[in-house]
């Protein structure tokens, strides 16, 4: 079959880059052709949170793109138009995570429509995490030109029949597991992080937004006190709030020992080092639909700390999950103090869960086969 996919691969970086490599990598590697068309530009800098939206890594998945769209160059949506209208896809996938994309994919979407090409949005965030005044309305206006929809969540399949309605044919998929990272030997990653081997080490891991509350995790780190089996926390992942906030409430706690930023970007090369290290990955957000950093945590099967809102109600069928309650810090502080025995049904190691790539390459040929009835 032959299939499109629009959207930010490498050299871009962040979750949204890494799934739609992940996923063309997948589609090619099941037989089909695959035109991946990607971004000259991503974001007018003005509008990015971060210092740059390239990937420093100098071992990413890579997959060839042709590097064509600007967020506000028609002229660049109508070139993507014709290029994919000439390679006679299939389908053509569009993922949506971000309102600043909605008129560009809108007017891609109606333009394929048209010319009778079927179009599924993979939804990975209906609206954003920190929200606009006009961010339902684009999302409405760009989605609603979707034939079909896939999301990761089932809040977000809710979430997308409540703006669109209940008719869209939205497909649930969990997401898959970045797996082609490797776990490396655990004392070696101590040594290079510069832990002991019988520190209590804690993980978070991703971009630092308001909605992942660090700010609880590390009030809930100041509440156990000092002793032996003292938790260390790293924090690894560039900062999109001000970190001095952050550095404040470390030494008021007296946790400048313990709590370790490392305020930067992560090249996906250091990642086994930092999921090899851990003994607990810990997700305290106060919102949210589901988390890649999550997922990442399951392939190198590690042991997560969670809130509801970082994990999906299939994901609470991991064996080393412990689920406590959104913004509540004494909660998390007693997951903690409670580890290993509430988290003691899995051992770091391989992963016990399917990759999902499959799975979610089989939807897509089955959406690709009953696009043929659909209507324009």
């Amino acid at each position: 079959m032959n299939f499109s996919l629009l959207g930010p691969v490498y050299p871009y970086r962040g979750g949204i880059a890494q799934h739609s490599t992940r996923l063309s990598l997948a589609l090619a590697t099941a037989g089909h052709n695959i035109q991946v068309l990607s971004f000259h530009k991503q974001y007018p800098a003005w509008l990015y949170p971060g210092r740059v939206d390239k990937d420093p890594s100098l071992s990413a998945l890579q997959i060839e793109a042709d590097a064509l769209l600007e967020p506000f160059s028609i002229t660049t949506w109508m070139s993507a138009t014709s290029k994919i209208i000439a390679s006679r896809p299939d389908l053509v996938i569009l993922p949506y995570w971000t309102p600043l994309w909605a008129p560009a994919f809108a007017f891609l979407a109606n333009q394929l429509r048209q010319k009778a090409v079927p179009v599924v949005f993979l939804v990975h965030n209906v609206l954003p995490h920190e929200r606009l005044p006009f961010d339902r309305t684009l999302a409405s206006i760009c989605l609603g030109k979707g034939q079909a929809f896939i999301t990761h969540s089932q809040r977000e399949a809710k979430r997308l029949q409540n703006l669109l309605g209940s008719h869209i044919k939205v497909f649930y998929q969990p997401h898959p597991l970045y797996d082609h990272f490797r776990r490396v030997e655990r004392s070696a990653a101590r040594q290079r992080l510069g832990y002991r081997p019988d520190d209590f080490l804690l993980l978070f891991f991703g971009f630092v937004r308001a909605y992942k509350g660090l700010d609880l995790l590390i009030q809930a780190l100041g509440s156990l006190g000092s002793g032996e089996r003292q938790p260390k926390l790293l924090v690894a992942g560039e900062f999109w709030q001000k970190p001095a906030r952050f550095y404040k409430q470390i030494k008021k706690l007296g946790l400048d020992k313990t709590v370790r930023l490392d305020n930067r970007y992560i090249p996906q090369e250091e990642i086994p080092w930092l999921f090899s290290a851990a003994d607990l990955f810990v997700a305290p957000y106060i919102d949210g639909t589901q988390s890649g950093a999550v997922r990442l945590a399951m392939s190198f099967n590690l042991p997560i700390l969670a809130t509801e809102k970082a994990v999906t109600p299939n994901e609470q069928n991991y064996a080393g999950l412990k689920i406590v309650p959104a913004n509540d810090a004494a909660a998390l502080a007693e997951g903690i103090r409670a580890w290993p025995s509430a988290c003691c049904n899995v051992q770091p190691g391989a992963p016990n869960l399917s990759n999902g790539w499959g799975e979610l390459v089989n939807l897509l040929e089955h959406l690709a086969v009953s696009a043929r009835t659909w209507q324009s």
